[in-house]
């Protein structure tokens, strides 16, 4: 049964990230030395020198700590928006997460280092230590991840008002991205249960006949059956698990989607 709230929930996700937005550009404007760089290290070795006049840059603890739940706030709501006009295939959990983690590093990597060029230096050599061997399949979600490390950084800069204006940028252009481009039906593989003797094939193919999906069966057994299931873009296996395990005549009591194994070069 779909949830009624879910609408509600959505509009509130969606006016959170306005005032959001507000917020940062509000801040930004009225405080604009948060968005100055405002000193260079001294380093011989580098020929850079400091500026006449500037200060150095002290930390606030607490101002930090804002900055870090604002990173926070705007890669959720970027990885809501991508979550709701992905396409194809949902994203998986751990990858959602690892969005909003990697600008939560970058906006801590730009307050540890400030304004040292030692400290971006030793922050580089330990970051070339770590090998990330988790690959991200679609380019997208790569970029994506690129953006919101900047997002990050821009507030660990303390440049409020543009990563806000950046992350309104990139949620309104992955919605306007939703519509360009061709979307391919997911093949997947069902795997169904039921409790008769005799597995019940015609019913499950007249029921994805009738919603106009096609279904392909691939081993049936007793009690049991294997299907390829071309499901288009938009469809939700959520009202499909839904439709089949609550059907007036109670064929089916079981339902288990996995991603259908690749083919093989030279076959059909």
């Amino acid at each position: 049964m779909a949830d009624s709230s879910a609408p509600w929930k959505t509009i509130g996700l969606y006016v959170g990230g306005g005032l959001l937005v507000f917020s940062m550009v509000y801040f930004g404007l009225k405080f604009p030395g948060w968005e100055t760089v405002n000193t260079t290290e001294v380093s011989p070795t580098l020929g850079l020198v400091q500026t006449p006049g500037q200060e150095a840059r002290k930390l606030h603890p607490f101002v930090e700590f804002l900055k870090l739940i604002a990173a926070a706030a705007m890669a959720m709501m970027v990885t809501f928006v991508n979550r709701r006009f992905h396409g194809d295939k949902p994203l998986a959990k751990s990858l959602e997460q690892g969005q909003i983690l990697l600008c939560v590093a970058g906006a801590m990597m730009m307050i540890i280092i400030g304004n040292s060029v030692a400290r971006a230096l030793g922050i580089a050599g330990a970051a070339s230590i770590i090998r990330f061997r988790t690959p991200v399949e679609d380019p997208r979600d790569t970029v994506v991840l690129l953006m919101l490390l900047a997002l990050g950084m821009s507030v660990g800069l303390g440049a409020f008002a543009v990563a806000g204006l950046g992350m309104l940028f990139l949620c309104l252009f992955l919605m306007v991205l939703h519509y360009i481009g061709e979307s391919l039906p997911r093949i997947l593989t069902l795997h169904l249960g039921s409790e008769l003797g005799e597995f019940p094939t015609a019913f499950v193919q007249g029921y994805f006949r009738e919603k106009k999906i096609r279904c392909d069966p691939r081993e049936i057994g007793e009690g049991e059956g294997k299907f390829v299931v071309h499901l288009p873009p938009g469809s939700s296996m959520e009202a499909v698990n839904f439709e089949l395990l609550n059907h007036p005549g109670n064929f089916i009591n079981s339902v288990e989607w996995s991603e259908a194994p690749k083919k093989r070069k030279g076959e059909d």
